[in-house]
């Protein structure tokens, strides 16, 4: 039995670093075309949503702006927010913006 218990703990290691090598930003690596968009149109947005995937389909940027323009506080929003965040993910993008 210590052999199997070995030999699976050997195996359970060498794929996390062969995937490690793979992906060396298992986190972030699904963000990045995002936020490299983003990075490039920045200049252009004044409101930033940040949140997990209630965010990303729960707020229309479009509908959003229209709203606060007819409420009389023009604004341009960009929905940053990515489905399946978790806390550590929202701490690496709010770190990303600032």
């Amino acid at each position: 039995r210590l052999a199997h218990v070995v030999a699976f703990l050997a195996a359970l290691a060498a794929t996390a670093l062969g995937i490690r090598r793979l992906d060396p930003e298992p986190v972030q690596s699904w963000m990045r075309a995002k936020l490299d968009h983003f990075a490039s149109v920045s200049d252009q947005f004044d409101t930033v949503f940040v949140g997990s995937s209630r965010v990303q389909f729960g707020i229309d940027p479009e509908r959003f702006d229209a709203r606060m323009a007819a409420l009389g506080d023009p604004t341009r929003s960009y929905n940053l927010a990515f489905g399946g965040m978790r806390q550590h993910d929202y701490t690496f993008v709010l770190d990303w913006l600032a």
